[in-house]
């Protein structure tokens, strides 16, 4: 699967199915429908009925479509929140971490 950020609000499937048609053949496409307020711009999960294909769309990254720069790269699955607070974080907020200081000795 290839996650695909900065898509033009106006590219639909079809038009993303095409463009990614030379990479290899193209199984399923999601589109989210809300967009980015930073760029006007949504991002796209592509996935192709081969793995080895999705290894192709390199060739598409920093592509220019439609008056914007593609960002396409291999999609990573979620992390698990068991990760997350594995890791010091809970809440989106790292853990205090303890200070260990020495003692002074009188």
């Amino acid at each position: 699967m290839v996650f695909v950020n900065i898509l033009p609000l106006d590219l639909d499937q079809d038009g993303l199915r095409g463009n990614f048609q030379g990479a290899g053949q193209v199984s399923n496409i999601y589109i989210h429908p809300r967009r980015s307020w930073r760029n006007n711009s949504r991002f796209s999960f592509v996935q192709f009925w081969k793995r080895d294909n999705a290894f192709n769309i390199f060739m598409l990254n920093n592509a220019n479509i439609r008056g914007m720069k593609l960002f396409v790269c291999i999609a990573r699955p979620k992390r698990s929140k068991a990760h997350r607070v594995s890791i010091g974080f809970q809440g989106g907020r790292p853990l205090p971490r303890k200070v260990w200081r020495k003692k002074k000795q009188h």
